[in-house]
Parts: C-alpha cells; structure tokens; sequence
C-alpha cells in the first residue's frame, strides 16, 4: 500500500512539472505575440503630439538605430544591420554580421558597424564592404565616438580602443577599470580623446594615444562633452569642467541616482539630463537648475529632441513621454508595448528630418507631425 502511495505521489508530481512547463512555454508564446502584434498607444493623460507616418517590419528585432545626414536609417539587428530609407521605410539594404552586432554610426557617406568580432566600414548607399578589420580578442566593444580619422570603441572590460577610420588600422588602446562604462569623446577640433572614465579627466593625443595631461578626482561619474566643457553627473551632484582651465567651472549638489548610467541631450543653453529615477535641465555656463521632475525607478532610453518637446523611452515601461523642454511640464505619452521585465540598455529611439523613429520587435515607426 505504501509503494502505491508514494507511486501516486510521484505521477502527481510529474503531472504538476508538467503544467508549471506548459504554463511557462504558453506564458514565453503569449508575451512574444503580445509584443509582436502591439501596436503603439497614445495615454489617456495628455495628447502625443506626433501622428503615425510610417512603419516598416524587418526580420528580426531592431534594438538600435543610427542616422545619416544623407536620410538614411540604420536599424540594428542581433546578426544585421538594416539599411532604411527616412522617408517612408524603405529597405534599402541589409548587411549580415558574423557575430551579434554592439553598434553602428555613420560619418560622410561611410557607415561603421561593431560585432564581437570585426569592425566594417560600409558603403551607405549599398552596404557595399569598404574594408574589414578582425579585432583583438580584448577589444572587443561599442562604437562610442568618431571623427574622420578616428573610430573609438569601449569594452566592458573597461578598455578604451581607437581604429584609423581609412583604413581599419588599430591605433591604440587605454585600459580605465574592469567592468566600468568607459565616457570617452573626440575633440575634433583640435585631435584630441577627452577620457574620463576612472577617477580621472584625461587628453589623450587621437592619433597615438599618448597623454597629453590628466588630472585625477575622486568621482565616478559619467559624462557629455561639447565646446570645451564636460558635463558630469555622480551619485551626489553635477559639475562642468572646464578643458582649457583644467578646473572645475561650477558644481551643483542634486541627488542623480545611479548617475552612471545617465542619458545627456544639449538644448541651446541648457543639458537636460535622465536617471533612473531624476530628470533636470541645469545651465551650461552656470549650473543653475532650470526644472527637475522625479519619477518612479524606470531606466531611461536615448532622450530625442524635436523642436521644444523631448522624447523619452522608459525601459521598463516601454512608454514614450513628452516633455516640454523650456518648463519640463509632460504634455503626453505613448506605450510603445507591454512592459517588460527586464530593461537593458538600448537605444532604440532617434531623430531624422523631423521625425521620431523607434522600435517594437521587428517593427520600426516613423512618428511625425
């Protein structure tokens, strides 16, 4: 009799395993169909400002974009990038990657693309290979500034890496600190790498990598570079330093959290500046706080300028707000999907020729007035 019972209670068991296994693979089948056929949705609180214009599906899901002054898109894919024309959608040409793509930016008719494994410069009008470079095993990383001859790369090892935009050349490469976001920008100007990823802000000459000054502190923070001032948010404050006087211009405490992982926008005079849970617009020359809005502990994706409102994509939420930029008063938003559960760092959202573009899944949108 006890034989039989625990026989019972062994079916029972397999039984249970089963449901809680069919319930898993119907719950991953349900969320994928949900967010493949979701179709964006203005909130009831305030109006979106922007109407539908066009939408275009590709073969798999878009998780980056990069644009061209010449009107051309570039949607980013896990193994492909996605050559769109901004007018309507258009696929123009597709270029397949050996391994998961990181990143892409555009330059003067070039198109530069990072895998795990290679760097490409392509022809943007056809995606026709210009050149090819394998990259060091430690060099592996994300496109995060360029300049007509220079392509900087990061890691998530922390290394700082620069490639000859010619020719594919390895240039040089500066290791910060393990597991670290690198900030790094090119002065191009003046050929300069401003790097101030550990501690420290330093110069680096772009061609070679040779420091040219550095001066250390005891922020991590991260940051925004642009005509001669870097921009730098940490746990307790922001501040800009100034390049040519090598010193702090102002400082203004604020509560940032997680101030790391901070998205910058330049508006005129002022940087408008996202958290996880703050968003403020505090003056260049100054620091003067101009408006702060708290919201509830959402990563922020890119923030989008078009005229005097400001996009943002929430990471869990999936929704786009609309803030006014001069005031930060939110005007409207639109769920772009059903939330998520997880929120990676993506920047799934940009501008061209008026016109926000963004992604769900496979699908790109064009929104416009």
């Amino acid at each position: 009799m006890a034989d039989i019972q625990e026989l019972l209670k062994w079916i029972n068991q397999i039984i249970t395993l089963k449901r809680l296994a069919l319930l898993a693979i119907g719950f991953v089948f349900l969320n994928s169909f949900l967010h493949n056929n979701f179709r964006p949705m203005e909130l009831k609180d305030g109006i979106f400002p922007l109407e539908p214009k066009w939408s275009a599906k590709m073969s798999d899901k878009v998780y980056a974009f990069s644009t061209s002054e010449n009107g051309i898109i570039f949607a980013q894919s896990p193994y492909s990038l996605n050559a769109l024309n901004a007018s309507n959608g258009k696929l123009l040409w597709k270029f397949l990657t050996e391994g998961e793509t990181s990143s892409s930016s555009a330059l003067k008719g070039i198109v530069y693309i990072c895998d795990k494994t290679s760097l490409y410069a392509l022809k943007e009008d056809d995606g026709t290979i210009i050149w090819e470079r394998s990259l060091l095993i430690w060099n592996t990383g994300t496109i995060i500034d360029i300049s007509e001859g220079v392509i900087l790369l990061h890691d998530a090892g922390g290394l700082l890496s620069a490639y000859n935009t010619q020719n594919g050349d390895f240039l040089w490469d500066v290791s910060t600190q393990k597991g670290n976001r690198v900030n790094a920008f090119i002065d191009q100007n003046n050929n300069i790498v401003y790097n101030f990823s550990h501690h420290a802000v330093q110069a680096l000459d772009a061609l070679t990598g040779k420091v040219i000054w550095q001066i250390s502190d005891n922020q991590f923070a991260s940051g925004f570079y642009e005509n001669g001032l870097i921009f730098r948010a940490y746990d307790t404050g922001v501040n800009a330093f100034d390049i040519q006087s090598k010193s702090t211009l102002w400082e203004e405490q604020i509560d940032t959290f997680d101030s790391f992982n901070a998205k910058y926008v330049s508006v005129d005079k002022n940087i408008i500046i996202a958290t996880r849970a703050t968003m403020f617009s505090i003056q260049k020359t100054n620091g003067m706080i101009k408006w702060l809005k708290s919201y509830k502990d959402d990563p922020p994706n890119r923030p989008t300028i078009i005229g005097n409102q400001l996009f943002i994509m929430k990471g869990f939420s999936r929704v786009i707000r609309v803030y006014d930029v001069n005031t930060g008063a939110e005007i409207g938003g639109l769920r772009v999907s059903p939330p998520v559960f997880a929120a990676v760092d993506r920047e799934e959202m940009t501008t061209i020729n008026g016109n926000l573009i963004f992604a769900n899944g496979k699908i790109v949108y064009a929104y416009g007035k």
